[in-house]
This record gives structure tokens, sequence and C-alpha cells, in this order.
């Protein structure tokens, strides 16, 4: 029996303009028939620890993705890949500061 293999997404190390405040993701994926669909999610990592960070909200993106005016602070930019097989169980993700 064929097993459905589930998207793999793969992101690729980003391009960080600290003075422009403007950070682009590239990113892949694989196990995915056909043009592979992505979804991105950015958050802000609260300031104060022991506060939870809130959980992604994922929408609809394309490689690169670049994100522009962000504010200071500390940022985890989440990506997973769509496929036939659903979505990507583990996002791709990457910790980063303005």
């Amino acid at each position: 029996t064929d097993s459905v293999q589930l998207p793999d997404t793969t992101l690729l190390p980003p391009v960080l303009h600290r003075a422009k405040h403007t950070i682009t993701f590239t990113f892949k994926a694989r196990n995915v028939t056909g043009t592979p669909q992505f979804q991105c999610a950015l958050v802000k990592l609260p300031t104060k620890k022991g506060v939870k960070a809130p959980a992604p909200k994922f929408t609809a993106c394309a490689t690169p993705k670049t994100t522009k005016k962000l504010a200071k602070g500390r940022y985890r930019f989440y990506v997973r890949a769509v496929g036939a097989a659903g979505k990507d169980p583990t996002p791709a993700s990457r910790t980063f500061a303005i």
C-alpha cells in the first residue's frame, strides 16, 4: 500500500534589515505534489518572563515572504506547507529580533 506523506517545510536563513525593520524569509516544501501552497504566521514574543507567546494564526502566503515596518522586539516566524495530504504537522520556525 502507498503511504501518504505529509508535507515537510524547510525555512532558509532569513535576510534581516534591522535599520529598515524588514525581514525576508524564503522557504520550500517536500512531499507535495504540484505547486506547494504555504501558510505563514508571525508572533511577537512577550517581553515578560513567564508570559506565554500567543498561538500562531496562519494565513496563506508565498515565498519569499517579506515583513515590513516591524516594531522593535522579538518575533517568531512560522511557515507550513499545505498539500493534498494535509498540512505540515511540524511548521518550520525562526526567532529573530528587530
